[in-house]
Order: structure tokens, then C-alpha cells, then sequence
């Protein structure tokens, strides 16, 4: 059969045919079979750095949200974890697996950090060269170690060291999609007059 302007209907043997092909080919995997991970952009992250502030939430010295699925992804990966810790820092929850390393203001330094991912020691796998449980590694690549900021200080110091920087707020909920919407009356006070 036909179908105006040249077009032609499959005859039944075509639609048998066709079905053929679509039940060979195989189901496209879904996507939602796994839920997406955070370390999905850091590419081969070695170690991953927190400063206190991207990892506790001051007011109430808890973890911030995603910081303990963000720990079990680094630990899952095989990622090293360590948190800065300035002088005076108030008592808060603790980073299961992290290594806490002092720093001496409240901006980590290049060199603090430097000091810090030469002091990590990726072991290597059991048995790996040869020898069974050879007692070998060696430190992060400073390329591939990753160090959550909160400021334009810690951000230079991570950059200074090699390393790469993830911006998060200074405070929870400081996301602009965070936040509530302003009121009405808020904005008005705020909106520019002419003269």
C-alpha cells in the first residue's frame, strides 16, 4: 500500500522483519540503576581533603549533609581522607576514616597541605609485585587530591599546592537554591527608586 507523496505502508513481511530487529537488539541499560555518585567529576581522586568548615556545620557541630555519603564514596574508592583542623576549633563530630591535621591559622597553607599529602601513604594492593602483602606504596599525586573549600584563601592554598579546590558555602544551606524565597515586602525595601 501506499500513503500519499511516495511514502509506502511495510507490507506484512516488512512489519515482521522489523519486529525482528527491534526484539534483537538488546534493552538499553537504565539509568537508574545505580544512584549517582558525588565523586563522579573527580576523576581518580586520591585523597580527599576537608576544611572544617566545608565539613561541619559550625552551630551545631554536626557532619553536613552529604559529607557522610561523600566519606563512603572517598572510602569506597579507595580515596585517603583527612580534615584541616585550625588552632581553636570548637569540639564537633568526627570524620569516620579522616586523618585530622592541625594547621596554623585558619586558612590552610601551600605548604600545610603539601606537608599533609606527603605525610599520606597509599599502600599498595596485597601481593601486588610479587611479593605477598609487599610493604610499599606511595603518596597522593597532588593532582589528583581534592580538598573542599569555603573560602578564596583555602581555595589559593589548595591551587598553590597542585591540588584541585571544590567551593561549597561557608554556611549550610548557603546554596542559592537554598535558599527561601525572599518576601515581598523584603524585596520592595531593596528594589532601586527613581528620583
Amino acid at each position: 500500500g501506499s500513503l500519499g507523496a511516495g511514502r509506502r505502508v511495510p507490507g506484512a513481511a516488512g512489519l515482521f522483519v522489523m519486529l525482528l530487529l527491534c526484539a534483537a537488539r538488546p534493552a538499553p541499560a537504565s539509568r537508574r540503576s545505580a544512584p549517582a555518585k558525588m565523586l563522579r567529576n573527580i576523576d581518580r581522586c586520591e585523597a580527599l581533603i576537608f576544611t572544617t568548615s566545608s565539613a561541619v556545620d559550625q552551630p551545631t557541630s554536626r557532619l553536613r549533609r552529604g559529607v557522610s555519603r561523600l566519606l563512603a564514596e572517598a572510602s569506597d574508592d579507595g580515596a585517603l581522607v583527612a580534615l584541616l583542623e585550625p588552632p581553636g576549633s570548637p569540639e564537633h563530630e568526627p570524620l569516620p576514616g579522616a586523618v585530622t591535621w592541625p594547621t596554623n591559622a585558619a586558612e590552610p597553607t601551600v605548604a600545610e597541605l603539601t606537608s599533609l599529602r606527603e605525610s599520606m601513604h597509599i599502600a599498595a594492593p596485597a601481593g601486588f609485585a610479587g611479593a605477598p602483602g609487599a610493604a610499599w606504596g606511595r603518596e597522593p599525586v597532588a593532582a589528583r587530591c581534592v580538598v573542599l573549600v569555603t573560602s578564596l584563601g583555602a581555595t589559593a592554598a589548595a591551587l598553590g599546592a597542585g591540588m584541585r579546590a571544590v567551593g561549597v558555602p561557608p554556611e549550610e544551606e548557603g546554596w542559592l537554591d537554598e535558599r527561601p524565597t525572599l518576601r515581598r515586602g523584603r524585596d520592595a525595601a531593596h528594589t532601586p527608586t527613581r528620583a
